[in-house]
């Protein structure tokens, strides 16, 4: 809305420009336009409701006006009741029906072992006698197989599973379990030997614990809880949550995501004594889990190498293009520019949707379905669309078109070095907003590693402003931030290092107020790109949405927006420190094209750029989805250190042996941050050294960790054996 009602403003100023209606006349037109469409917007919302309450309203009359059974009760002789009953030849039945599928309490009880046999099966549901769902269906499931139940909709997939429920009996053939009738076994024996967890798990307002815990029997366990937390892989996320296994779920688990939910679900299936652990010894599972962390692991190290370079990469095509001259002038079209590498994401949509069709043509081929028939066993699902509305990454893309533009022009404003120590902010903010909005749990590793990159590149923007061969700057403003007081070390570091760079400069030819200006600018674009990072964490956790469609969709969005902003900026005109454009247009897409056909570099410069930046997205959503977005953050700025190697020789920036220290503290910050080399060290070789000190004690204390010395908690384990 707000960029329609730029587009709309700057309309009207050209009208009034070229004086074809009034300031007075376009104002009141604008005006009457936005109260409008804002009425339309608000009354739009309220649709759907009002034809839910036509519904309802519907079913609620009908139900209040008809007429029961034993007559309408307006209607009839209306008498003084004295109170003179009379029975006189009645009758009355009273019918207890058994189901079908005999008394439950009644049947054989034994150990059941998990194989099972469809024989000649023939199915009908009971209000549809004449229309068979199964005919002569035979295949047989063994204990320790994963079979999956594949066809098209109606061809009685979840009739097998209520078979085997027996919720339904068969209308002939034979279902045995353990090479017995299924209809000779105690049913309620036969029910705690199963656990069904649908692919919409209902969970109840209480506890992760409760919720777990529901429906089992007699006294149970911490050890039961936590083994069948540990098989559902839910204790990861459990952990990171402030009340851990104590939290609540809220109604319907409305306050889990999909994923969480399905974790507990399993996990509550799990915990049934009688429940064979997906028919897998212990052993083997772990091994399997050892095996995926492994995998994990190597993934992870792939995706922080690719967003590296690839970060690198897009840095150097950009500066590269911005060298770039033509008739004598930098080629200088930053929105043109920001359309370009959206569209580079966007493109990430496009391949998602080729590999998607791709797949599933080949999933149909292998599968060869038939209409009507079911498929005993295929080793794969059916692809199918992600279910999310699109339209909730529109607020991360516009973070990202504003706080580009934002950067920008604080970088037109402000210093380079300022520029870049400012740049860190976005670290400090991103670990904050996570801890606030996505209660997220960092430990205290993962702040002191935020603490050593934010310093490093701090360090590395100092360097750049003390020994510049033509210095202009003098800064003596430093931005650190540790958890909650980040904010305020960041805000004053902001305002030391707009003074310093306003008030200590040799040349003092800068505006004062542009330089504080440039820096609030760049401190709001970098707030601008944390909350986009934590929103993208937030949805692609709760949606399970692919990478390639999150970036693809957040490119369309950048795209056609920027796209449409191109229209008012042709018709703003700005000082030439904004632009280079013959006539000072903000933006200028025709002088653009006409740039790029004299000098064929740009274009390949652009191409590289935008081809970088949509790898270096892919992987940086997917760090954010599979970790967390602050580690996409501390991973993201090593890029600093690689973009520095290859400026010094390619093109010919400054050696400054003092950012040697920036980029150390800068690495030494990832793997204290992502808990490589140091962590494991310390936790193996000096902790258990100095756990007894009261200087650790106090510290432990403060930094909330548990302060117990080890002959404390040898002792505590001794009393409890």
């Amino acid at each position: 809305m707000f960029f329609l009602s730029a587009i709309v403003y700057s309309l009207g100023i050209h009208i009034i420009y070229v004086g074809q209606k009034s300031s007075s006349d376009v104002f009141q037109a604008i005006t009457a336009m936005i109260l409008a469409a804002v009425s339309i917007m608000n009354s739009a919302s309220y649709f759907p409701e009002f034809v839910k309450a036509n519904s309802s309203a519907r079913l609620l009359f009908s139900m209040i006006f008809r007429k029961p059974k034993t007559g309408d009760s307006s209607v009839g002789e209306k008498t003084e009741i004295r109170g003179n009953i009379l029975f006189e030849k009645v009758k009355f039945t009273m019918i207890f029906r058994k189901p079908k599928t005999g008394d439950s309490s009644i049947g054989e009880k034994t150990e059941i072992r998990g194989n099972i046999l469809f024989e000649k099966i023939k199915f009908t549901y009971p209000q549809k006698p004449n229309q068979p769902v199964m005919v002569d269906l035979n295949f047989t499931a063994l204990r320790g197989q994963t079979v999956a139940l594949v066809g098209p909709s109606g061809c009685g997939k979840s009739t097998i599973i209520s078979m085997l429920e027996r919720f339904y009996d068969v209308s002939g053939g034979t279902l045995r379990l353990d090479g017995k009738d299924i209809r000779t076994l105690c049913l309620d024996h036969l029910r705690t030997q199963m656990a069904l967890v649908g692919q919409e798990p209902r969970l109840f307002a209480g506890t992760i614990r409760e919720n777990v815990m529901f429906g089992l029997r007699g006294q149970v366990t911490e050890e039961q809880i936590n083994n069948a937390l540990d098989l559902a892989n839910a204790r990861r996320f459990i952990n990171n949550l402030p009340s851990g296994i104590e939290t609540e779920v809220g109604e319907k688990g409305t306050q889990m995501s999909g994923g969480q939910k399905q974790r507990i679900a399993i996990a509550r299936a799990l915990a049934l004594p009688g429940v064979q652990y997906y028919s897998f010894h212990r052993l083997e599972c772990l091994e399997e889990s050892k095996m995926s962390e492994n995998n994990a692991g190597l993934i992870n190290f792939g995706l922080a190498v690719l967003l590296t370079i690839t970060g690198a990469l897009n840095t150097l095509a950009a500066k590269w293009a911005d060298t770039l001259k033509v008739d004598g002038k930098v080629f200088s079209h930053p929105y043109f520019q920001g359309i370009c590498m959206f569209f580079g994401e966007f493109s990430c949509l496009i391949a998602y949707l080729i590999y998607f069709f791709i797949k599933k043509a080949l999933w149909r081929r292998r599968n060869n379905q038939i209409p009507g028939q079911l498929l005993a066993v295929a080793n794969d699902e059916e692809p199918r669309f992600p279910r999310f509305n699109p339209f909730i990454f529109f607020i991360p893309a516009m973070c990202d078109v504003t706080a580009t533009s934002l950067c920008y022009t604080g970088l037109i404003l402000t210093t380079a070095s300022s520029y870049q120590m400012l740049g860190s902010a976005s670290i400090i903010f991103t670990g904050l907003l996570s801890v606030g909005f996505l209660h997220t749990k960092l430990e205290g590793f993962k702040w002191l590693g935020i603490l050593l990159v934010t310093s490093g590149l701090v360090v590395v923007g100092i360097s750049d402003a003390y020994f510049d061969d033509q210095p202009n700057d003098d800064i003596n403003g430093i931005i650190t931030g540790f958890k909650w007081l980040g904010i305020l070390l960041v805000t004053s570091g902001l305002v030391v290092v707009g003074i310093s760079d306003a008030y200590f400069d040799d040349q003092p030819n800068d505006d004062i107020n542009g330089i504080i200006t440039g820096n609030l600018l760049v401190v709001i674009g970098q707030i601008l790109t944390s909350i986009q990072m934590v929103v993208e964490q937030k949805f692609l956790t709760e949606y399970d949405i692919p990478p390639l469609m999150a970036v693809g969709c957040e490119g369309f969005f950048g795209m056609t927006v920027l796209s449409l902003l191109l229209i008012p900026f042709y018709y703003i005109h700005v000082p030439h420190t904004f632009s280079n454009n013959p006539q000072g247009r903000l933006e200028d897409i025709f002088f653009a094209f006409r740039e790029m056909r004299q000098n064929h570099l740009i274009i390949f410069a652009i191409l590289v750029s935008t081809l970088s930046l949509s790898f270096y997205n892919f992987s940086g959503v997917t760090v954010t989805k599979r970790l967390s977005a602050t580690t996409r953050m501390v991973l993201g700025s090593v890029r600093t250190l690689v973009v520095w190697l290859i400026s010094i020789p390619f093109f010919g920036e400054q050696f400054i042996p003092l950012q040697i220290l920036g980029f150390i503290l800068l690495i030494l910050g990832m793997f204290v941050y992502n808990d490589m080399v140091f962590g494991p060290f310390f936790r193996s070789k000096i902790l258990p050294r100095i756990r007894n000190h009261q200087l650790f004690i106090c510290f432990a204390s403060f930094c909330g960790i548990d302060p117990e010395p080890a002959d404390q908690q040898d002792l505590l384990q001794n009393e409890s054996d």
